[in-house]
């Protein structure tokens, strides 16, 4: 099969959503264009062992043209073009990039086109009707959770995105249902989870002195959905009960201001730390060197770093929000507080911080948890599965479910 795949960015440091995609889909066999917004990385490419595949092409929506059109016509008719920039230049711009993508798209005609987002779907709503294959589009959480209520008009194209695509994959069985309300039927649906690389993502063995502090580790974007704000006030709560911890939080943002406001206000400045954006081999030492994961999000679909934490043996603890209850089973190989509840996170810690056989029980449950149902491997065949099944309408009506 040929599958395009439409994405703000390829590849990017952190984000193994699409690379394990990709690179599953190349090992098969298949042509894979990915259709990137942004310019590419050689180094990035090179690092993640993109390069090795002859099947796989990136090719970047280029705009270069769309300046030199602008200069002459400004240059043939001032008035008028100063009128209409004056008037309506957003839309105007708006218009040519659409056509220069759409443009692009079907020059690279595919049997398949996946949109990564449902943003990027609904930024090309016009030109779905035109392209040639099937077309697909995932659902990851946010823009399904939170754009739905902070954006007007937000839900309206969702329902048009949902009825112009083939196929719609949602991460897991909560967001599945969550976008039935924005009119996407049963049919289209599939559920594939994400899924963690379990041989990078390893705890290994070393002879490290352990830290004179616990350390409690989290993993995203500074970002409200993040719940970083909420997890401050738990750690106020847990330092008057123990103090010997630190908090890492590793990622950047535009919260951060709003965070380091906060840990001096809570004098918390001795026991949270902002480590700032780290690339993936980063994040893996930091996993390495933390006792105990946190995953304080008020919204999710299925949190990846959380995969990747208890595929390294961490202890979780984690809000119930989004898919988080289809991954952690309480009690058993991680920890689900109420979501907003810093009082209940807090207690959850403070029962980590105190007692190590719980936290590498839980590790070890934990790992033997994404083994079973978060593999690669996994993840790779529902996909291809999905698109199997959109070539083949006659034999198989809609794509069913998959986990």
């Amino acid at each position: 099969m040929k599958i395009g795949i439409i994405v703000p960015q390829f590849p990017t440091r952190t984000e193994t959503f699409f690379i394990n995609l990709v690179a599953g889909l190349c090992e098969e066999g298949h042509d894979v264009i990915v259709f990137s917004h942004g310019k590419t990385d050689r180094e990035l490419l090179q690092a993640f062992a993109l390069t090795r595949f002859r099947s796989l092409r990136v090719v970047h929506f280029h705009f270069s043209f769309f300046y030199v059109a602008t200069m002459f016509h400004l240059l043939r008719m001032p008035g008028f073009m100063a009128r209409s920039f004056s008037r309506d230049i957003k839309t105007w711009r708006s218009r040519v990039y659409r056509k220069l993508c759409l443009e692009k798209l079907k020059a690279h005609a595919c049997d398949v086109y996946h949109y990564g987002y449902s943003g990027i779907g609904i930024a090309h709503l016009e030109s779905l009707d035109k392209l040639p294959g099937k077309k697909m589009v995932s659902c990851r959480g946010t823009a399904e959770n939170v754009l739905s209520i902070t954006e007007t008009g937000r839900p309206e194209k969702l329902e048009e995105l949902f009825l112009k695509v083939d196929a719609i994959h949602c991460v897991s069985a909560a967001l599945a249902e969550k976008i039935k309300h924005f009119g996407a039927s049963h049919e289209k649906i599939f559920i594939n989870r994400p899924a963690v690389n379990i041989q990078f993502f390893k705890k290994e063995k070393t002879n490290n002195q352990p830290s004179a502090r616990l350390q409690i580790l989290s993993v995203g974007r500074l970002v409200f959905q993040k719940g970083y704000s909420i997890g401050l006030l738990a750690m106020a709560v847990l330092k008057k009960r123990f103090e010997n911890f630190t908090w890492v939080i590793a990622g950047d943002g535009p919260g951060k201001e709003e965070l380091i406001f906060m840990i001096n206000k809570l004098q918390l400045t001795d026991h949270v730390y902002l480590a700032g954006r780290k690339n993936l081999q980063e994040i893996k030492e930091l996993y390495a060197q933390a006792d105990i994961f946190f995953l304080p999000s008020v919204c999710e679909g299925i949190a990846n770093v959380v995969l990747e934490a208890m595929a390294m043996e961490l202890a979780v603890v984690s809000s119930d929000c989004g898919g988080m209850r289809e991954v952690i089973t309480p009690g058993e190989n991680g920890l689900l507080c109420e979501n907003y509840n810093y009082e209940a996170y807090a207690d959850a810690l403070y029962s980590l911080c105190r007692d190590e056989e719980k936290r590498k029980h839980l590790g070890q449950e934990a790992r033997r948890r994404i083994e079973a149902a978060f593999s690669l491997e996994r993840f790779n065949t529902v996909y291809e599965q999905a698109y199997r099944q959109l070539m083949e309408p006659a034999q198989k009506k809609g794509v069913p479910l998959a986990v």
